[in-house]
């Protein structure tokens, strides 16, 4: 099963970061930027084709990816006066090929004392060379290529194939495609998901599912009364025991199912009783996460009291989870203190952390808790919802992103840089959506383009985003930066990057034990 949610991880991260390279590709061959490679995936080639112009690649880190187009780094003349080269000719006598590498013998060789593969007023390409004392001046093809050695081959890339030399609007174009892509990938896998699933109809007749056959009429829950799907939810969230009745009316049959255990999730702490059955009377832990792991929480840690707070407050009881919810529900604060009991240690284990308080959760449209039971509503099919559902579905998705970016630059939240997902994060979220069926596989993965997109588009450097930046400042001042100024602030910016990446990571990792 972990081969198999490792690899459905990799394809569903791979097909997003080669819908986004895919954008900038199209669009900078639609400008007529020559692109050296496309490829998915960061560090050694493990297969490559050439196709025209460009090499496909894929690489051995399963992370990332890129197109590499000519003038985007800095490239002093490969070819440079006084050095040794070899060149071929074409039957017309254009160069066509020019080696490097002194071992690489071509028909021509001789000294460069004059060269302009560059060409940047547009007259000709040319390379003089010094063959037995006489000098030769050759043209060259715009598409010849670089030898570097026996495997490795580049075309050269004069001024009109270069990004740099291209219109603001269409480098901003060939950049903004990237999370263009992304968006309208996942408006595409919305589309799909709302024309396989349906719309929910809002009534207390319930799909089928481990409690329920198709058809069932939930008449209560909890005591709770319910006449159509949003009585049961409201139901659920406002409920605070472990063990609920449930009352159903099957084939004009009334049928009473009692003790029915439900799934609590505390997002506040990061805790819930999922596989944890028969709990009655202890507070169970099925799993921690985030902060509580973190802070040395584990799976089957008995919670026997909890602390808001100073430490000079009282630790408070807490005998079941229903003792807990109420207390939840009624005391809040950051501050957080845990009285554990774990086998094998004879004295009570103190977890103290930082908790997210519930107006966080509010603000990402979720609530701080929750209680579930296997249920689903019926759908059917709607035209209209078809057509509303991934437009609606993709504001949601990027109002949260948006919610969450706000809280990781106010000083008054209680979401910060360690509460983010590197790749382990990711793959466990991804995991658990694979677990819940294709659909919502589906939804999770339209979810992570949209935050690729919008990721990409924050003004940082080695971002789209700080890319943007940089052609914001040369259409206000009419000057192009350096390309070696922006290349040293994208690396100081990438570098970053690859710190965050490795930070968050070390938190995904050690959240595991």
């Amino acid at each position: 099963m972990v081969v198999l949610n490792i690899l459905i991880f990799l394809i569903v991260l791979s097909i997003i970061v080669a819908v986004h390279e895919l954008g900038h590709f199209l669009m900078a061959k639609r400008a007529g930027i020559l692109c050296f490679e496309f490829a998915i995936g960061m560090g050694p080639t493990v297969y490559s084709k050439k196709k025209g112009e460009t090499v496909y690649s894929f690489r051995a880190i399963p992370m990332g990816g890129f197109v590499s187009m000519a003038g985007e780094q800095v490239e002093t003349s490969i070819v440079k006066p006084e050095e040794t080269i070899s060149i071929e000719l074409d039957d017309e006598g254009f160069v066509v090929k020019i080696a490097i590498d002194e071992t690489i013998e071509l028909p021509i060789k001789g000294v460069v004392k004059e060269v302009d593969l560059y060409d940047v007023d547009n007259q000709k390409l040319y390379i003089t060379l010094l063959i037995d004392d006489e000098e030769k001046e050759f043209l060259v093809r715009p598409n010849a290529l670089y030898v570097y050695n026996k495997k490795q081959e580049r075309q050269i890339a004069p001024a009109n194939r270069c990004f740099e030399t291209k219109s603001i609007w269409a480098r901003f174009l060939a950049i903004f495609a990237g999370p263009l892509m992304n968006f309208l990938f996942a408006l595409n896998i919305l589309f799909l998901v709302a024309l396989i699933q349906g719309a929910p109809v809002n009534e207390n007749i319930v799909n089928n599912s481990d409690i329920f056959e198709r058809g069932d009429q939930v008449v209560s829950i909890a005591g709770v009364t319910t006449n159509d799907f949003g009585d049961i939810q409201r139901a659920l969230i406002n409920n605070n025991e472990e063990y609920i009745n449930i009352v159903i009316n099957r084939d004009n049959q009334r049928i009473e199912k009692n003790n029915v255990q439900v799934r609590i999730i505390i997002q506040t702490l990061g805790i819930t009783n999922d596989g944890i059955e028969n709990s009655r009377g202890q507070v169970v832990v099925g799993d921690a996460i985030g902060r509580a792991s973190r802070a040395g929480l584990r799976r089957y840690d008995v919670i026997t009291g909890i602390r808001f707070g100073s430490n000079d407050n009282p630790i408070v009881p807490i005998t079941n989870w229903n003792s807990l919810l109420v207390f939840l529900r009624t005391n809040e604060d950051s501050d957080v203190t845990l009285r554990v009991e774990r086998e094998g240690v004879a004295e009570p284990v103190m977890i103290n952390f930082t908790a997210h308080l519930s107006q966080t959760f509010y603000d990402l449209g979720s609530v701080p808790m929750l209680t579930m039971i296997d249920v689903a509503p019926n759908r059917e099919f709607r035209f209209s919802y078809v057509l509303s559902y991934p437009f609606l579905q993709f504001g949601r998705d990027a109002s949260q992103m948006f919610v969450t970016l706000g809280m990781l630059f106010n000083p008054n939240s209680t979401i910060g840089i360690g509460d983010l997902s590197g790749p382990v994060g990711i793959f466990n979220l991804v995991s658990n959506a694979a677990s819940q069926g294709f659909v919502t596989l589906l939804a999770f993965a339209a979810f992570l383009s949209i935050n690729v997109g919008i990721l990409n588009l924050l003004p940082f450097p080695a971002l789209d985003g700080g890319r943007l930046i940089f052609l914001g400042v040369e259409g206000v001042t009419k000057k192009k930066v350096s390309v070696k100024v922006e290349n040293i602030v994208n690396m100081i910016g990438f570098f970053l990057l690859i710190g965050l990446m490795l930070f968050v990571t070390f938190n995904d990792v050690l959240g595991l034990f």
